[in-house]
């Protein structure tokens, strides 16, 4: 991960880019619960940041982080559920 992007998270306080919190409440139906989310992605991003590849699209990145927090959630709460 480039200086400018690791920069770009510590600059965003803990939050995240509006389409990925947008992702984010799109999978979930909860807003409470896509807040949650958005800030166990950001922990992810912040710990994977080493792994990232400087040629690949952050973007992409950062949405298969968010994607399978996601889908972790919904298959957690459909278990608790049943």
């Amino acid at each position: 991960m480039s200086r400018r992007q690791c920069g770009g998270l510590r600059g965003i306080g803990g939050t995240l880019p509006r389409p990925a919190r947008g992702r984010a409440e799109a999978l979930v139906s909860s807003l409470e619960l896509a807040e949650d989310l958005a800030q166990e992605v950001f922990l992810r991003v912040y710990r994977a940041r080493k792994s990232y590849e400087p040629g690949a699209k952050f973007s992409t990145w950062l949405f298969t982080i968010a994607n399978h927090v996601a889908a972790n959630a919904l298959r957690d709460n459909s278990r608790r559920t049943k």
